[in-house]
């Protein structure tokens, strides 16, 4: 089946049973027995509780909403959790300093670690000196993402915290991390950080397109 949410102008998905009227074909809500094996999955110890605690947290239902670092700590305040890590880029350690003084002042232990922790060679890893910006013949020192998950683990963060890694790298990151994480900002190099101005500006260049997919 080949899913079209993102072109979708009927949302049944968001209405009671008694009120859907007409899911398109290839739409995923006719995908029950996933979504049932996804119901046993939220009900499993650890996982009911953080998914419970993740729909509690932020804006949902408040007046008043809150930044996305004080929502990671209300998260992790209703999880209980005492020992968070923070997994930064190297160029953005100031960041990193800043945040975990932050997660500091609302009680938490905190750990940091950035890319180049390890002092890897990429050129070791098959990577192309043409393609990088490197810093010697044989040297050109490489982020380390699975690295600093290892490093996390050990030294045993309960929630992890992902600041500005590279595309790619924080998927490396998140895969090998035994605890769950999420991403605090990324890292979008043309456009401050903010990646939306990029789609944005692709469809002010590109224009609105037509879609029918799910019909």
């Amino acid at each position: 089946m080949h899913y079209t949410c993102a072109s979708c102008k009927i949302q049944d998905c968001i209405k009671a049973k008694e009120e859907r009227t007409h899911m398109p074909k290839n739409c995923p809500m006719r995908e029950q027995d996933l979504t049932d094996a996804a119901m046993a999955e939220y009900q499993k110890p650890g996982i009911h509780e953080f998914y419970v605690n993740a729909g509690m947290t932020g804006t949902y239902g408040k007046e008043h909403k809150l930044p996305r670092i004080m929502e990671t700590v209300e998260l992790c305040k209703r999880m209980g959790y005492h020992h968070i890590g923070i997994a930064c880029c190297i160029g953005w350690t100031k960041e990193a300093e800043i945040c975990a003084k932050i997660f500091k002042r609302e009680g938490f232990e905190v750990d940091t670690v950035m890319c180049c922790a390890g002092g890897i060679n990429e050129l070791e890893l098959g990577m192309n000196p043409e393609e990088k910006f490197w810093d010697g013949p044989n040297f050109c020192v490489g982020c380390n993402p699975i690295g600093q998950a290892k490093m996390l683990e050990k030294a045993g963060t309960e929630f992890n915290v992902v600041l500005g890694l590279c595309v790619g790298h924080d998927s490396l990151f998140m895969k090998y991390s035994p605890v769950l994480s999420t991403v605090l900002t990324v890292k979008e190099r043309k456009f401050h950080h903010n990646p939306m101005a990029g789609i944005y500006y692709a469809y002010s260049c590109l224009g609105p397109k037509n879609d029918t997919e799910e019909e």
